[in-house]
């Protein structure tokens, strides 16, 4: 999206203002206001014969009302009835289910009596988005938003929003509207979208509403269309923070008060852009999806029209709202073009989901020795980095029992590539005579995008360990340590203070095949050693085992898991099992628990194995705490939630053929985790479930929210500096070039800058945005305007606002020229959409240092010799500024004027200028051709006399003229 810039200097545009407003206006004009005409509550529009504003003492001209309603319309409001009957007598609970949202600043709850493609489980939605790509009618193909009753359920309740501007007032700018991830532009850089408040027509549930008053978002209010009918109404433009699957507009238009009837559909298109400005699709006007009386005409005022586009790939970064040709008024051309302003009521907008998980599994079958096996995920959305956790594990010998010595477990990532993640299981299952096993991993893996969440995950190795019974506190390395310099700000340290661990593995081995008679493997959530010093975590894994033995020799083992942290980690803690109790950590245990299964049996020990898949397969669903029964759940709000192995304990009195157990999270709704448990233990024949074995085992439950939830705008300042600079002088490259860079997690708008002070005058401003902190030489404004990256605070206006995402920075330079001595200084002030730094000040300082120019002019002697009368011979010579500072040229000139002798500049050189010669540097630009013509014959001398700062630099000069 290219963007005019304006390169008018305040000055001008004060003139024209003032022009302006020395013109005799009517009583209709907003500037009569003592408010002026955005500030003004009641600023009332200059179109004649209309008013759509708020104001008792305008007359009103209301839009034309709505056609009568045909019988076929009629047909279709009592079908609207019976389905939302039918509806009620099928889910009677709640009627605001059924409803359309009830629009706000920003609202998020959105239809809930629709189906979106994908579900309310947030836990399911990885495989719906690929059962989503195979169906034929897939809603996640790219196209235009056709049906009316579709629009709304388009957008999912956990992810899209509608946004509207009740809550700004009359004649704000729309884009400071607080919690909205997008901004409204156009390409007209004499005019903006402001926020007014009008008489509209809406509908609510697709009832339409009568004439009230709303606030709208209208394009270039405050300047009319350009004059020449060729020339269209500017587009609006809606740029997001992050890309979109679908985009749909409520819009129209403010009506000419010369138009006769409406505009045509065919006249309005929404355009999709992707982030490198490359069109994806577009929707045309007929295609609008809500004008139910009549599909061809657009009415001036009536706000419940509807534009949508969506994007299989969720790559939507802006939308362009085009005014085009009313094919009303065609004759033999394409029509008149719609100059009226574009009208937003509302905006709808879906992102992709930024995270998602797959409860998978993975086995592998083998015969006495350590077992891998791979296999491959795709990644669903834009997720492209994916972690790996293990919720259970199931080791069987599927013969008969086993003395068991050794038991491995371990699920890892064996890596990404072309939007895949290949899940790695290693380990073994080994007994007496190495028998045929069989090992299966539950696992857990997380899928992201990394431009939505940040995560800091370092994996935890254990190491092998000789012991009999265990308690280890291990270190490693901070995922996400504090840096020193940022340990005072307590919003950086809140922001990866949080950390969550999750079991990603173990072995236990024994010396000799025995009987194990209790494994216990916990490892608690790790812990800062030094708190806000950014030190290492710990991990206080506690590992305890008993295994009779006929010696003294050690049991091995080995841990596995992950450490995460970062501003995505929304971390609810580990849950435990201990004393026969249900607890989350940080509480304390109470005495009573029963687990219930699926059927309502009671379950607490002499379990046996699991039974197999297909048949009732067995989860504990519910626990009785104190006679009360309870959901296995948490309470966690984070965009997605999952579960890891959090400990596991086995009791088992004989050889084991079946140990198993596996967590399951069985739903997630942005709040409240659900869970499951399920599994058990053998050493018989597996049909026996009276057998005196226990297991225990509890999940950790982790949250994951993206960037913006806990978004937060950090602007780091640096002023502009000249160092040492002379009076008189003209200086390109400062010291330290200004800036301002947003080190927070959301975006923020510049509209304006302004520049002032005492020595206002000696700075012109210089501005470039970068994408990420470059290195800041005196080399570095020349890469950039070669790059075609810098523009003049005059041209911000023209191109505001500038949007600055987290990382990036606006660099603040100047050229200055110093009209005096002492310290000169100048602000520049930024206005922000920043409600904490609503204006940013750069400070811009020129110290002035006494001149110690010195200056060489070279040669110091030209010695022309004979040369005949009639004929002429040519010598070159340079100024060379050989001090400190820089060597002022004011004025060049010979001695004496009859002498033969003339000069000229081969370069940069327009008298009576002076010119500036920085330290090291030549003028001019090429060389000073000194030329001898003899007058005659004798012999014939002066001298080139420089003028400069320096003091007078002479140039000798001698010949001879002979015949």
């Amino acid at each position: 999206m290219k963007k005019k810039s304006s390169s008018n200097p305040p000055e001008q545009t004060a003139s024209s203002k003032t022009a302006r407003k020395a013109a005799p206006r009517s009583k209709a004009d907003p500037e009569d206001d003592p408010h002026g005409p955005l500030q003004s509550p009641k600023a009332k529009l200059s179109l004649p014969g209309h008013s759509l504003f708020k104001d008792k003492k305008a007359p009103k001209v209301p839009f034309p009302k709505a056609p009568t309603v045909s019988a076929k319309s009629g047909r279709k409001a009592l079908d609207d009835l019976l389905r939302l009957a039918r509806a009620l007598v099928s889910k009677p609970e709640t009627l605001s289910d059924l409803t359309r949202p009830g629009v706000g600043t920003l609202v998020r709850g959105l239809h809930g009596g629709c189906h979106h493609w994908l579900p309310d489980n947030r836990l399911d939605w990885w495989e719906a988005y690929f059962d989503e790509l195979t169906k034929d009618n897939s809603r996640l193909s790219t196209g235009p938003l056709v049906k009316d009753d579709e629009f709304p359920c388009e957008f999912n309740p956990a992810l899209g929003a509608v946004v509207d501007w009740e809550s700004l007032n009359d004649g704000d700018d729309p884009n400071t509207l607080a919690s909205s991830e997008f901004t409204l532009m156009t390409t007209d850089p004499r005019c903006r979208p402001v926020v007014r408040e009008l008489e509209l027509e809406i509908d609510e549930n697709d009832v339409p509403q009568p004439v009230a008053s709303h606030k709208a978002v209208v394009n270039c209010w405050e300047d009319p269309p350009p004059q020449d009918i060729n020339q269209p109404r500017p587009s609006l433009f809606v740029t997001f923070d992050r890309p979109q699957r679908a985009v749909g507009l409520s819009f129209s238009y403010i009506p000419d008060a010369n138009r006769q009837g409406d505009i045509s559909s065919e006249g309005v298109e929404l355009i999709a852009y992707d982030i490198d400005g490359q069109e994806i699709t577009r929707s045309h006007g007929r295609n609008l999806t809500s004008n139910r009386f009549n599909p061809r005409w657009i009415r001036g005022g009536q706000a419940f029209n509807r534009i949508g586009v969506r994007s299989r790939d969720g790559a939507i970064m802006y939308v362009e709202l085009r005014f085009g040709y009313d094919l009303q008024h065609k004759d033999d051309g394409p029509g008149e073009l719609v100059r009226e302003p574009q009208l937003i009521y509302r905006v709808w907008h879906e992102p992709f989901p930024s995270a998602a998980v797959l409860q998978g599994e993975i086995e592998v079958e083998e015969h006495g020795h350590n077992s891998e096996t791979v296999e491959s995920q795709r990644l669903p959305f834009g997720c492209d980095k994916a972690m790996v956790f293990l919720r259970g594990f199931k080791a069987e010998y599927p013969d008969e029992p086993h003395p068991m010595d050794k038991l491995h477990v371990e699920v890892t990532l064996a890596g990404i590539s072309n939007g895949s993640a290949r899940v790695r299981l290693r380990g073994s299952f080994h007994g007496e005579e190495h028998p045929d096993y069989l090992l299966r991993a539950y696992y857990s893996l997380v899928a992201w995008d990394s431009q939505e969440m940040e995560l800091f995950p370092v994996s935890i190795h254990g190491g092998v360990r000789r012991s009999d019974t265990t308690h280890a506190v291990m270190e490693t390395i901070d995922p996400c340590p504090v840096p020193a310099v940022l340990r005072s700000l307590n919003a950086d340290v809140e922001s990866c203070r949080e950390l969550a661990h999750g079991m990603t593995g173990f072995l236990i081995s024994y010396p000799e095949p025995s009987e194990p008679e209790e494994i216990f493997i916990q490892a608690d959530d790790p812990q800062r050693s030094g708190q806000l010093s950014g030190g290492s975590p710990r991990v206080i894994q506690e590992v305890e085992f008993d295994a009779p033995s006929d010696d003294d020799d050690e049991i091995s083992w080995r841990y596995h898991g992950k450490v995460l942290a970062g501003p995505s980690l929304a971390s609810f803690g580990h849950i435990t099992l201990q004393r026969d109790a249900l607890r989350a950590a940080g509480t304390e245990p109470t005495d009573e628990v029963i687990l219930l299964d699926e059927g309502g049996t009671e379950h607490s020990q002499g379990t046996g194995p699991r039974p197999p898949k297909g048949h009732d397969w067995h989860f504990y669903r519910t626990y009785t705490l104190n006679g009360v029964e309870r959901d296995l759940a948490v309470t966690m709000e984070a965009d997605m939630a999952f579960a890891a192995l959090g400990h596991v304990m086995m009791e088992v009195d004989n050889e084991p053929q079946q140990l198993e157990c596996e967590i399951w999270g069985a739903q997630y709704d942005g709040r409240t985790f659900q869970f499951k448990r399920g599994g058990g233990i053998s050493t018989e024949e597996p049909t026996d479930y009276d057998q005196d074995h226990s297991i225990s085992f509890m999940p950790t439950v982790i949250g994951l929210r993206r960037k913006r939830q806990a978004a937060q705008v950090r602007l780091f300042t640096r002023d502009l500096r000249f160092d040492g600079v002379v009076e008189g002088t003209f200086v390109q490259e400062a010291s330290q070039t200004g800036a301002i860079q947003n080190r927070g997690t959301r975006s923020v708008l510049i509209t304006a800058g302004v520049r002032s002070g005492p020595h206002a005058g000696d700075f012109y401003v210089l501005l470039a945005k970068v994408a990420r902190q470059i290195r800041y030489d005196n080399w570095m404004f020349e890469r950039l305007e070669r790059q075609g990256n810098i523009f003049s605070l005059y041209d911000l206006p023209g191109l505001s606002p500038i949007r600055l995402d987290p990382g990036e920075t606006l660099i603040v330079s100047a050229n200055a020229f110093i009209q005096g001595g002492g310290e000169r200084r100048a602000v520049v002030e930024f206005t922000t959409n920043d409600p904490l730094m609503p204006v940013v000040p750069i400070d811009m300082v020129a110290t002035v240092v006494e001149s110690e120019a010195y200056g060489l002019l070279l040669p110091e002697q030209i010695n022309y010799h004979q040369v005949q009368v009639g004929q002429q011979r040519d010598r070159n010579a340079l100024v060379i500024s050989a001090g400190p500072t820089p060597l002022l040229i004011t004025d060049l000139a010979m001695a004496h004027n009859n002498q033969g002798f003339t000069f000229e500049v081969f370069g940069t050189y327009n008298p009576p200028n002076t010119y500036q010669v920085n330290p090291g540097e030549m003028w001019p630009d090429q060389y000073i051709r000194i030329r001898f013509e003899p007058p005659g014959v004798g012999v014939f001398s002066t001298s080139l006399n420089v003028q400069t700062n320096a003091g007078l630099l002479q140039l000798q000069l001698n010949g001879e003229g002979i015949n």
